[in-house]
């Protein structure tokens, strides 16, 4: 995998003043590098998603507890559609939306989009309803005549969204509902009910909204076998440029656990002691910059 180093070979750069003085520029260059598990912040590239919120337009969906008033179910999971392509982007997936607005998108539409579109997977976002407000719980579906992936994709996605709601399980099931018709494997998620006050009240919190996106997102790296747990970098270290004597901090940031720091200078490790502070830390500071100080960092 790329290493995501940035900048380029440091350099020093000398510039003459109006009156002859001299300016000694130092640019120290910087770039981030996880060593033994090697990852990059590029965990989707490559792969490409067909994401579905569902209805919209003429067709709210499921409507909630207030009735015809909003939010209703075309609200809700049009949110959990776009937190789910903010994610993915980030993670270097292609994103086919079939709908980013309030508009109305057939259902024969979305089947032949996602067709046209080959993806790895297409997933169908809803929320159920029910005559009776007790109705609660989570689902998942696959097509009646879907093959392994469908009923593989299917039953992550329930895993993910259990894990995440804890609600009911309702289980996963075989539908026949025509956007999940597609060739590529597909599965349409019935996040939880929104005829039911409590789950309604639970769909309405934009913090809820957020852990569904992250349920589908990991519900996919499940899915193409993608390990989503373990380092990965974050926030790069951004290239320095100063003058002798001045102070340089390198910042990097990553998740997971168990990890250790060690900062390097053209591939050379940095210990701590004299100028140099954080070695071994997210954060390295180098004071009083000095002219041998110019080079490549990386952690």
């Amino acid at each position: 995998l790329p290493d995501r180093r940035i900048g380029a070979i440091a350099h020093l750069e000398a510039r003459k003043g109006m009156i002859c003085r001299r300016a000694i520029t130092l640019i120290l260059a910087a770039g981030a590098v996880l060593f033994g598990v090697l990852r990059t912040d590029a965990q989707f590239a490559g792969r490409k998603f067909v994401i579905d919120a569902g209805h919209g337009g003429v067709d709210p969906g499921a409507l909630g507890i207030d009735g015809g008033a909003v939010p209703n179910e075309e609200d809700f999971v049009l949110d959990v559609a776009q937190r789910l392509r903010t994610k993915l982007i980030a993670a270097g997936a292609q994103i086919v939306m079939t709908r980013t607005a309030d508009t109305t998108v057939s259902l024969t539409t979305r089947r032949d989009l996602t067709n046209a579109e080959d993806p790895d997977a297409f997933l169908s976002i809803h929320c159920n309803s029910f005559g009776s407000s007790t109705a609660h719980g989570t689902e998942t579906f696959w097509w009646n005549s879907g093959n392994n992936a469908d009923q593989s994709l299917a039953t992550h996605v329930q895993n993910r969204m259990m894990a995440t709601f804890n609600l009911t399980n309702r289980g996963v099931k075989q539908g026949s509902f025509t956007v999940i018709t597609s060739n590529p494997p597909a599965s349409l998620a019935e996040m939880m009910f929104i005829s039911n006050p409590t789950e309604f009240d639970l769909m309405n919190t934009p913090a809820t909204r957020e852990a569904a996106a992250d349920a589908f997102y990991r519900a996919f790296g499940d899915f193409l076998g993608i390990d989503l747990i373990g380092p990965l970098i974050t926030n790069h270290p951004d290239t320095v440029v100063r003058t002798p004597g001045q102070s340089a901090t390198f910042t990097m940031a990553a998740t997971g656990s168990g990890l250790n720091y060690q900062w390097r200078r053209n591939g050379v490790n940095v210990s701590n002691g004299d100028r140099i502070s954080g070695a071994t830390s997210p954060t390295l500071t180098i004071s009083g910059v000095q002219l041998g100080d110019a080079g490549f960092y990386t952690v």
